[in-house]
């Protein structure tokens, strides 16, 4: 009674190996992805770690020294009086501003150009605390030239601590993370490089 059932079911169960296919199985080869468009896709809906693991470990190419001698130190302090404005981090001991002691500091006016001046004494490199910051208290208190750090609040208070107030803060980045998006749970800075800068 079910025999046209029957040859529709025996039909939909067999396999056809005739049908014209027209490809070519190069282009079916399994490729990888583009990164580019992932970590836009992946800013978007933060996934952080993803990101890590499909960006590049080293920033782009750049001059990036290390203060070394008096004489560069020097020279540095000149250059930064003669820019109007340049973005600072400090390196520190701890979170507390009020407790922690200073590792270093960078310096940045130019892009992919930056200096470090270590605090720290270390074998053949130029240390001498007090002589840095007698020469970088002028400039940290020039209003009339800009600053630019990320948490600067805790900049602030750091250089108060060393009797040095700072003056000419234009903007902080971490500040304008949050603004950006209040809902993200972390706006330090590595979080802020990966998702702005890609590395």
């Amino acid at each position: 009674d079910n025999i046209e059932q029957a040859r529709l079911s025996r039909e939909l169960a067999t396999i056809e190996t005739d049908v014209p296919i027209d490809t070519d199985l190069d282009e079916m080869r399994l490729k990888g992805p583009d990164n580019t468009r992932l970590v836009d896709i992946f800013k978007e809906l933060e996934f952080r770690k993803l990101i890590e693991q499909i960006t590049p470990d080293n920033p782009a190419e750049g001059s990036y020294g290390i203060i070394a001698t008096k004489k560069d130190f020097d020279r540095l302090v000149d250059s930064m009086g003669k820019h109007g404005c340049w973005a600072f981090d400090f390196e520190t001991t701890g979170t507390d501003p009020m407790s922690c002691d200073i590792v270093g500091v960078s310096f940045c006016w130019k892009p992919e150009q930056a200096y470090y001046i270590s605090f720290v004494a270390s074998a053949g490199a130029f240390f001498d605390k007090d002589y840095i910051l007698s020469q970088l208290r002028p400039l940290f208190e020039d209003k009339d030239i800009k600053k630019i750090g990320q948490n600067i609040k805790y900049e602030m208070v750091l250089l108060r601590n060393l009797g040095i107030l700072l003056k000419g803060v234009i903007f902080d980045t971490m500040v304008a993370s949050y603004l950006l998006n209040p809902s993200k749970p972390n706006h330090n800075l590595s979080d802020i490089c990966l998702e702005y800068l890609g590395y």
